[in-house]
């Protein structure tokens, strides 16, 4: 106890020094007819590197950190044995390092910065640190001013010892509940996308080079053709950060890697999700350095086998609880409310019964080869998973649980396929496929899973000229999923669309077909689909299946179908 009260008396003598010294730079400067809040930095960084040295840390301040100049710019990025620690962001003096008191701009560049994980807050006269955008700790204050007191400035008390330590020494936790794993990281998510919006607009405005503009083109070339600059701007995000918890989920370590290394690792189990991560935060797209790599030291601490209790719960809920914090208004846009376990298991036993009797006489139901199954808005699964649980059941019955593992594998790779317009819960999808098959003892076939980052939607007519090696996968899943609608012989198409009070023509393709490619809508009069269980009552309790024989369509309309969750 004396020894640890004896470094903590020293360090705050260390504190003390630092701030005199402070004081005896940085009072002559603001004297003179500069930017009061530019006079402040080189003082204090020798202030930060004198603290440094009472604590034995080795650190290095780099300046001028952008954020896509989103009228957001911490002064510093500040770097302790070469990791990446937090942002140090400059007040003019008499701003006060209290931001509830904050105005005008001031209040609006503090909503951008607070999304970071770590920040020290300093006019020179107060400082303050606030971690996953709360304050910790009360501020600390001077005794006297960096106007006018030169070197008697000095701590008003040991908070200011306090706060520097609380901001040097931070680590990213690692997240031992599913709460904590989404507070830490669906603000940078927030953040992220933001930049990524202002960097379009900038690029149309011609005030920086064409970069995100040609990225949104290509993802509505490639995925989604009716998509906007909001919408691309809102499926940024959410892929960065679902490809890299896909990537600790793998195990895959981001200490000392490059974006890209990280997508090539993530790439040869889940192609689409690295390819994507590489294409929209790889080493070729610039300004996100901020933002990217405060994502990378938080999500680099996850580690999935604390999370995981085996229930596989950690992954069940995790985008919905994530649009709660990231998005509220995007969850109702699109409808992401997980569909209650008990009625997908009801919904998906009742489909099977009909496998079995009325007519279709299929005595192992989902199990059998002949049967396909799609679900169209498949959110994070739920349904293709209790269809897999059922035939996993089947299996054993009959054939001993010798069997499940090859039948299962044959299952997902053939006979099991997703549509999901949201790339969070596709990766949450397909990371709790992956667990499933498993907990097994299977495993997804060489050729993956047939889960597809594709609009049930959209026309299956469109065909692709050549695309480049580096867009492959996310091409790959378009023109799959247009295969799927056109010729794909399937037999069920079950699952729980987003509910939605829309009038005719919200169907598109599915309810018009597409005329000029001489192709009959699948649904309706001309159409070879016939529906059970449907209801519309509200969206946790709406479904909607298909049973039907063998056809060349694939889906159904009776909603507005994207980005259901689960």
């Amino acid at each position: 106890m004396g020894s640890r009260r004896r470094i903590h008396d020293s360090f705050e003598q260390a504190v003390q020094a630092a701030v005199s010294t402070f004081g005896a730079e940085v009072t002559p400067k603001l004297r003179g007819s500069g930017w009061q809040e530019d006079q402040l930095r080189g003082p204090l960084e020798n202030m930060i590197r004198s603290v440094c040295r009472g604590l034995g840390l080795d650190v290095t301040l780099i300046g001028e950190v952008p954020l896509v100049d989103m009228g957001a710019r911490p002064d510093y990025a500040v770097e302790v044995g070469g990791a990446l620690v937090g942002y140090i962001e400059l007040k003019k003096p008499g701003t006060h390092a209290d931001p509830s008191v904050y105005t005008g701009r001031n209040a609006e560049q503090w909503a951008k910065l607070r999304l970071l994980n770590n920040v020290l807050l300093c006019d020179g006269n107060e400082f303050s640190v606030h971690q996953e955008g709360q304050r910790v700790g009360e501020v600390a204050h001077m005794k006297g001013s960096v106007l006018t007191s030169g070197s008697r400035l000095a701590p008003a008390d040991g908070t200011l010892a306090r706060v520097l330590r609380e901001f040097l020494i931070w680590e990213p936790q690692t997240p031992r509940t599913t709460s904590q794993l989404i507070r830490a990281v669906a603000g940078l998510c927030q953040l992220l996308s933001e930049e990524v919006g202002e960097a379009i607009a900038q690029e149309k405005s011609r005030r920086r080079p064409p970069a995100f503009t040609a990225l949104a083109k290509d993802w509505r070339h490639l995925l989604f053709p009716e998509a906007t600059d909001a919408q691309f701007v809102e499926q940024y995000g959410q892929a960065v950060v679902f490809a890299l918890l896909l990537a600790r989920v793998e195990e895959i370590a981001f200490e000392g890697e490059s974006v890209h290394e990280i997508a090539t690792k993530l790439g040869k189990k889940h192609s689409l999700m690295g390819q994507a991560l590489d294409v929209l935060a790889g080493d070729s797209v610039a300004g996100l350095s901020t933002t990217l790599n405060t994502l990378l030291r938080v999500i680099g601490a996850v580690r999935w086998d604390v999370l995981d209790d085996g229930t596989g719960d950690a992954y069940f809920l995790l985008y919905e609880h994530f649009l709660q914090i990231y998005d509220p208004d995007l969850r109702i846009r699109t409808g992401s409310y997980y569909t209650p376990h008990g009625v997908v298991s009801a919904m998906t036993r009742l489909v099977e019964d009909v496998l079995k009797r009325e007519g279709f006489r299929i005595p192992s139901g989902f199990a059998s080869p002949d049967v396909v199954l799609v679900d169209p808005a498949m959110g994070t699964g739920t349904f293709l998973l209790s269809a897999l649980e059922l035939a996993a059941e089947t299996i054993t019955e009959a054939e001993g649980g010798g069997a499940v593992g090859p039948r299962l594998r044959e299952m997902v790779g053939r006979r099991l396929v997703g549509f999901e317009m949201q790339v969070g819960p596709f990766a949450v999808a397909e990371l709790r496929m992956h667990a499933m098959l498993k907990q097994y003892g299977s495993a997804a076939p060489a050729q993956g899973l047939r889960l597809l980052v594709a609009d049930a939607l959209d026309s299956p007519t469109a065909e692709f000229n050549w695309i480049p090696h580096t867009y492959r996968a996310l091409a790959e899943s378009r023109r799959q999923a247009n295969q799927v609608k056109r010729d794909e012989r399937v037999m069920v198409v079950m699952g729980n669309p987003p509910h939605d009070a829309v009038g005719r023509g919200a169907g598109k393709w599915v309810e018009r077909g597409d005329p000029e490619a001489g192709v009959p809508a699948p649904w309706g009069p001309s159409g070879n689909l016939a529906t059970a269980g449907m209801s519309r009552r509200s969206p946790t309790s709406m479904s909607t299946s298909g049973v039907g024989r063998p056809g060349r369509s694939s889906t159904h309309t009776t909603t507005r179908l994207s980005g259901w969750s689960r």
